[in-house]
């Protein structure tokens, strides 16, 4: 079963001019799966507005594969971790063809814990692959907090998983929370224009130029740009300054 996409996302493609080439995870979101909760740390509008439906993830047939994959992650963890390393070792030959490095994205259209998943070995995806650069965005403040080393009871995180703390129409203060710890904060404005110099007091925004989130500097905002269905979100989760 094939796990990882390659050139998939437009923003990822721009990522190859960093010399980063990307492979990106696309699974059920929240519980669309029938076998437990993707997305813990999900806002009403957040599992509304998923990327899980639109575009292509729109269309009947890649929603049902997505859900099959989601399903046999809990079924058959172990088969599914094969599949992954597989797909991994292929983008670490193409990324070798065209000098690039091999990055990969697990979660892109959920937010799972694979610093957690196991399987009965007792070793993570990103253990497996400690040569491999992960990074991921997440709406989880506490995961964020131990990939930030504030929460140390949880133990060592992983050198090679980065994380961005995803802006809800819930979390503001959590967002300051992140930034006040030198971590990046990504916040989706209605479009470019919306887009001020600073956020939350003095936090510099940057554009979105690419996927590629750990090359981001500390304590900034990441300005996304809305798509799919949140162009026409009214909740709050998309911030229209204009």
């Amino acid at each position: 079963m094939r796990l990882l996409a390659v050139r998939s996302d437009p923003r990822t493609v721009l990522s190859e001019a960093l010399g980063i080439l990307t492979g990106i995870m696309y699974l059920a979101p929240v519980d669309t799966a029938g076998r437990g909760n993707l997305c813990a740390g999900h806002s009403p509008a957040c599992a509304e507005l998923c990327l899980f439906y639109c575009g292509r993830g729109g269309m009947a047939k890649t929603q049902e594969a997505r859900v099959r994959k989601t399903q046999r992650l809990f079924d058959d963890r172990d088969a599914f971790f094969r599949d992954l390393n597989k797909d991994i070792a292929s983008l670490h030959r193409k990324a070798d063809k065209l000098d690039m490095v091999a990055a990969v994205r697990l979660n892109g259209t959920t937010d799972c814990m694979w610093e957690k998943l196991k399987n009965s070995r007792g070793q993570t995806i990103i253990s497996m692959n400690p040569d491999t650069v992960f990074y991921d965005y997440t709406k989880l403040v506490g995961r964020m907090m131990h990939y930030l080393g504030r929460d140390t009871e949880r133990g060592h995180w992983p050198s090679n998983y980065s994380l961005t703390f995803s802006r809800s129409e819930l979390n503001g203060k959590e967002c300051k929370d992140v930034l006040r710890h030198d971590g990046t904060v990504a916040v989706v404005y209605g479009s470019e224009d919306d887009m001020p110099e600073t956020e939350w007091g003095g936090y510099p925004v940057i554009p979105e130029v690419t996927d590629f989130r750990p090359a981001d500097p500390p304590g900034t905002v990441v300005g996304l740009v809305a798509k799919g269905r949140a162009k026409k979100d009214t909740s709050g989760f998309v911030v229209r300054n204009a």
